[in-house]
């Protein structure tokens, strides 16, 4: 049964949890978190969203971002995040 979608509604926060498989370690070393942080300052720019706060822990991430207009941006961050 697929997942079904989160509910986005422009102009609002929205708190993202975004986990290693089967909960596995993401981050091993400084330069892994600094990765992952020059990657988001990309791509909250050119989704045009904030990032109001976020939280790296080793197996996991929380972050709350706001969209503007466009309801796809904060999926598509995600996306390109965990592609990374």
């Amino acid at each position: 049964m697929p997942r079904q979608a989160k509910v986005i509604v422009s102009g609002f926060p929205r708190n993202i949890v975004q986990r290693g498989h089967n909960r596995h370690s993401v981050f091993v070393e400084r330069p892994d978190f600094e990765y992952y942080l020059a990657n988001l300052q990309e791509w909250k720019q050119v989704y045009e969203l904030q990032v109001f706060s976020y939280c790296l822990m080793t197996n996991h991430v929380h972050l709350v971002v706001q969209a503007n207009d466009n309801v796809t941006a904060i999926p598509q961050l995600i996306k390109r995040l965990a592609g990374r």
